[in-house]
């Protein structure tokens, strides 16, 4: 990317920053056109008759519009959330669950897809997590796992530790075979691939604003008109009831029954703004520069004695993990702040998967748009000297 585009980006003329699969950076475009907001037409949503409630309340539901298009669905079927951890827990707390229901999820998951299936055994669900192999989900084992009474298969897209991208559309093909409910953590694939969730095949889709040059506080699910209905909102009170009496309440139609109190407004209006710069860049475009990334950076670091890439070989983001003989991570990503690279270390809220690899923490390196040829190879020499 040239220095015209970095410049939207001000934090990247301090550090290199390789931490974009935690958060990635915003564009001040973005900050823009949330300030506009609170600065021109500054009001809450559905609750008024004036101008100012009505410009905000359009651009809001368009915010639902431009997510579905960028998705592959209708905005109907988009419902804003604060994020993918509330997104999937609306799913798993809003469907009705019976003892011996059957959910199937993964080792490679983050906890936010993790956790809440667990949780679900206070109710008497029975939860299966299967394995992987060479860093893939182990497709024969999901398809062992399922029984009669397999009601909903949750996987992610693409892995925040390995960067793996999974074979999202066969394993939809498997739930549709079965009728099987199907949940897609999106947070690492929507800011890095073009998604279509028609051809994923998926009933669920959730993701992240903040992944992807948006604000935090904001993501989104998508869910099947079908189910809109089945679902108990997380929340109820203003926003997502439509009547309401002393004995009683109604709740409103649609995506709006799930989204209670006043939301992230400024946030939503960001990340229209974030997935207009995305769609202007392509993703197609943005695979292509994280692939090359991706080979010089791998390139570069099987060159480091005592350096184990996690699964090297693998189809995936701009996501790779590592470990360094006899280094401890925490201490590795601390020398490397010093020189302003920015690298998280730790399990990265995928304790299962990193302690599959017989590790309880590793270093995780996160690229994106904004990062350079240059950075990568910076990050590879700082790297050469600690070791």
């Amino acid at each position: 990317m040239n220095d015209e585009f970095r410049s939207l980006f001000p934090l990247t003329s301090d550090v290199v920053y390789l931490d974009s699969a935690a958060t990635s950076l915003t564009p001040t475009s973005v900050l823009e056109e949330m300030n506009d907001y609170y600065n021109k037409y500054c009001a809450n949503i559905d609750r008024g008759v004036h101008h100012l409630s009505k410009l905000a309340s359009h651009r809001y539901g368009d915010t639902h519009k431009k997510i579905g298009e960028l998705i592959g669905c209708s905005g109907k079927e988009v419902v804003l959330t604060k994020n993918t951890t509330e997104a999937i827990n609306q799913v798993a707390f809003g469907l009705d669950w019976s003892k011996n229901d059957h959910v199937i999820t993964t080792v490679m998951e983050h906890h936010s897809n993790f956790v809440p299936w667990l949780r679900l055994r206070e109710k008497g669900v029975k939860v299966d997590v299967i394995g992987i192999k060479n860093g893939q989900i182990d497709l024969n084992e999901l398809k062992n796992k399922i029984t009669s009474e397999t009601r909903l298969i949750a996987i992610c897209h693409a892995s925040n530790v390995l960067g793996t991208i999974n074979p999202v559309i066969e394993i939809g093909k498997i739930c549709r075979e079965n009728d099987i409910l199907y949940l897609v953590d999106g947070a690492q694939s929507t800011p890095h691939l073009p998604i279509d969730v028609q051809k994923i095949g998926c009933d669920f889709y959730s993701f992240s604003g903040h992944k992807m040059l948006g604000p935090t506080g904001i993501g989104a699910l998508y869910c099947k008109q079908k189910h809109q209905e089945k679902l108990k909102p997380l929340m109820v009170g203003g926003g997502n009831v439509s009547n309401v009496t002393k004995t009683g309440y109604t709740l409103k139609k649609g995506y709006h029954r799930l989204e209670a109190g006043t939301p992230n407004i400024a946030g939503a209006i960001g990340l229209t703004k974030a997935i207009q710069i995305l769609n202007e860049i392509g993703l197609k475009n943005i695979r292509k520069h994280e692939e090359k990334l991706n080979k010089t950076l791998i390139d570069e670091l099987r060159n480091l004695d005592g350096l184990n890439i996690l699964n090297p070989d693998i189809d995936r983001t701009g996501v790779i993990s590592f470990t360094i003989k006899g280094k401890d991570p925490h201490k590795i990503a601390l020398q490397l702040d010093q020189k302003n690279i920015i690298v998280r270390s730790g399990n990265h809220c995928s304790q299962p998967l990193v302690e599959h690899y017989n590790y309880d923490k590793v270093i995780r390196t996160s690229h994106y748009i904004y990062n350079t040829q240059k950075e990568i190879k910076t990050l590879c020499k700082e790297l050469k000297k600690l070791i």
